[in-house]
């Protein structure tokens, strides 16, 4: 499957609000004040599986 930098997701994430609050190898964990649960999203060599990506889309009515 097929994957995406790690920048360029932060980077969505960042525009939707979420912070990065922490690293726990190999997730990073995004926080959002209108959400009680982070998120957490694996980054394995700076990349992120295009599932991911597909769910933080959809997260966004992006999809």
């Amino acid at each position: 499957m097929s994957e995406r930098p790690f920048s360029e997701v932060l980077k969505k994430l960042e525009l939707h609000g979420w912070l990065l609050q922490r690293v726990w190898p190999p997730y990073r964990v995004f926080i959002h004040p209108d959400h009680d649960l982070p998120l957490m999203i694996p980054v394995h060599d700076r990349m992120v599986n295009e599932a991911y990506v597909e769910k933080i889309k959809k997260l966004f009515g992006e999809e």
